[in-house]
């Protein structure tokens, strides 16, 4: 983590975010304690804007704190990620109905090309996993309902943070199918169907999760 700047009136959000990237990231891993005085140095803040930040991770189910032991980065199991694969399945298809002929074409065109130009890029599976993030966060934000965006976006997160505290890698054929997956939700929202923009979505999610079930 690096240190905050101290001019900055949004410490308590800088503090937030630093440490919760640090978290979703696999640098901080579930168990790992976190040492106020310690955090307040290498941040270089002062404990009020720290213990907000804290306290909104804490909600956020990130960190735990235990009577009489301290406060810990929050666990991580395969239950609790088979449980966020649930809420995905719900929230993501109720986004999708909801964004459905909302979404500029121009900007699912544009999406589609980034998506064909990642999936030639075999040796390298960054581009492939930032622009289905891309697609998820697209449809999400479109819903209207700022809420589920939300919901959508830290339950994804969640899932990211087990694959980088497992350091789970993905091979190409897994890679290959998920490219394809978003290649045909892409193109049912610009048909604008949304019976089978739902049943897509709802394939893509149930095989997700079937593809990385075997890493839990």
């Amino acid at each position: 983590m690096k240190k905050i700047n101290k001019k900055s009136v949004r410490l308590r959000q800088l503090a937030y975010e630093e440490v919760r990237s640090a978290i979703l990231k696999g640098n901080l891993k579930p168990g790992d304690p976190l040492v106020e005085m310690d955090l307040s140095e290498r941040l270089g803040v002062s404990r009020t804007p720290l213990r907000e930040a804290m306290a909104l991770l804490e909600h956020e189910g990130l960190i735990e704190t235990i009577p009489y032991k301290g406060t810990f980065i929050a666990s991580l199991d395969r239950k609790e990620v088979e449980d966020l694969y649930d809420l995905r399945m719900v929230l993501e298809i109720r986004a999708l109905e909801l964004a459905i002929g909302k979404i500029p074409y121009e900007t699912l065109k544009h999406l589609e090309q980034e998506i064909e130009l990642s999936d030639r890029q075999e040796d390298n599976w960054l581009p492939i996993l930032t622009t289905g993030n891309k697609l998820h966060a697209l449809i999400a934000h479109y819903s209207g309902n700022k809420t589920l965006e939300n919901l959508i976006i830290m339950f994804t997160e969640r899932i990211h943070q087990y694959f980088a505290v497992n350091k789970i890698v993905f091979d190409a054929e897994h890679l290959k199918q998920e490219t394809k997956e978003h290649r045909n939700i892409v193109r049912a929202l610009m048909e604008g169907d949304p019976q089978k923009a739902r049943e897509i979505m709802k394939i893509h999610l149930d095989n997700s999760y079937q593809r990385t079930v075997k890493f839990f």
